[in-house]
């Protein structure tokens, strides 16, 4: 009976938001690396329509990783960029191209 009371009142601890919770955003000691994806997944022929998306992958200091989610960035003091190099039979063709990220929403 005594064991069933103490389960009870964890489940009740959880429930109600007492347990510790993850932690989100960034922490001191983390590690950030851009990772980009692209849709549809290359080699793309000319006239082709490309998504082209970046991902904030966080390395926590205790170990584990997760991504940045969008509501932790602060638009205002982030400037993404990204050079394009467009090839034709494996040779450069023209210069690259650098465009900004945007956030879409």
């Amino acid at each position: 009976m005594r064991a069933c009371f103490v389960l009870v009142c964890c489940i009740a601890m959880l429930a109600c938001g007492c347990a510790p919770k993850a932690a989100t955003g960034l922490q001191p000691g983390d590690v950030c690396q851009p990772e980009i994806l692209f849709a549809p997944d290359g080699p793309w022929n000319a006239g082709t329509n490309v998504s082209i998306g970046m991902l904030i992958k966080l390395e926590r200091t205790r170990g584990g990783w997760n991504y940045l989610a969008d509501a932790d960035v602060v638009l205002a003091y982030v400037t993404m960029t990204a050079r394009i190099t467009f090839l034709a039979d494996g040779r450069i063709v023209g210069e690259p191209l650098e465009v900004p990220f945007v956030h879409d929403c």
